[in-house]
């Protein structure tokens, strides 16, 4: 994913080359600088979307790179018509017309596409996340939302360009056009500084994306509803036991190591006798732990952060949602209903 990411950063970089040659005066002087090929509107999100596939499939065949297909041609459209500008003036004087229907359209396409691929990467996401939530009991920093985000976030931006540069265009006003230039330069730097910050944090995928390669070539996942069951007592006996749930790093493959069965096989033992993923099930063992530690007094002078963390959580809002969601209440009204009932049995 780290080249993608670089990738993008340049392309980003590059989108900003325009606005420095304007402010030092070199456009004025010529204005065929802009026809640089500078603008990637047909690359900068194929990129992302192929950044943020890279997490759950290794990207090796030629066809992988379909999507930067139109990057490519836009490029070779963009930089001949620059040549042929710097080359020959003559030419560029007498086809200001071709080439101001052809930046239009390259602009104006360029959003659309930018439309069409951040939809595609939202889509993404949302069927990977059901499958990491199958995989990992600790889904912090794995669900790739911050990509989602950047995703909604070019496509309200490209919507903005399209209307106000509309209007700019049958309105011509330098004061309101240089406005709204300043607008969208600083969304771009916005999504530069936020694509850098969150890309160097993001965790990696590498064992999931492993998991998911490996079970392509096995086939011994039975459905037969006895063994399952069976296979389900085991699995809660070591549970209760053992408990692996602390272990805020546990994934379906560990547990599956574990207790010596096939990745695929537990997933399916779970789904079929809890109705639950690997991720809610671990989080139900984790929540009852917490729940125990809270109505026992030797536990009083931990914090609700210590017990989430006792119990194999790694933040205090993740523990609050889930305790919610399982309980109906937040820890601290938990905790709060036991100090009540305790003194009810006193009095």
């Amino acid at each position: 994913p780290t080249i993608y990411l670089g990738l993008i950063i340049l392309a980003l970089s590059a989108d900003v080359i325009t606005a420095v040659l304007f402010d030092y005066g070199f456009i004025e002087k010529d204005r065929r600088l802009l026809l640089l090929p500078v603008n990637f509107y047909f690359l900068l999100m194929p990129l992302l979307y192929l950044y943020t596939k890279s997490f759950f499939t290794p990207l090796t065949k030629l066809r992988d790179y379909k999507p930067l297909l139109a990057g490519g041609i836009e490029f070779l459209v963009r930089g001949g018509i620059f040549v042929m500008a710097i080359v020959s003036e003559h030419w560029f004087k007498n086809n200001l017309s071709f080439i101001s229907i052809t930046i239009g359209i390259h602009f104006y396409g360029g959003l659309l596409y930018i439309i069409y691929y951040s939809y595609r990467i939202v889509v993404f996401i949302n069927r990977q996340q059901n499958s990491l939530s199958n995989y990992y009991s600790t889904l912090n920093g794995r669900l790739l939302n911050w990509i989602k985000v950047i995703a909604w976030g070019m496509v309200i931006h490209a919507i903005f360009v399209i209307i106000f540069r509309s209007i700019a265009r049958f309105h011509p006003n330098q004061e309101f056009t240089d406005t709204i230039s300043m607008i969208i330069l600083s969304n771009a730097l916005l999504f530069f500084y936020w694509i850098i910050f969150m890309g160097v944090r993001q965790s990696s995928l590498l064992d999931f994306k492993q998991f998911k390669n490996s079970i392509k070539e096995t086939n011994d996942a039975s459905s037969d509803l006895k063994e399952n069951q069976l296979f389900y007592n085991l699995l809660v006996d070591h549970m209760e036991k053992n408990k692996p749930y602390v272990d805020p790093h546990l994934t379906l493959s560990i547990l599956a190591g574990q207790l010596k069965i096939n990745g695929r096989k537990l997933s399916e033992v779970i789904k079929s006798a809890s109705g639950k993923n690997f991720n809610q099930f671990v989080n139900m063992f984790r929540i009852e732990n917490a729940m125990e530690m809270l109505r026992n007094p030797k536990f009083d002078n931990l914090s609700i952060l210590g017990i989430a963390i006792e119990s194999g959580f790694k933040s205090k809002a993740t523990f609050n949602t889930r305790f919610k969601e399982y309980a109906n209440m937040t820890p601290s009204d938990f905790k709060k209903k036991r100090q009540y009932d305790l003194n009810q049995i006193k009095e």
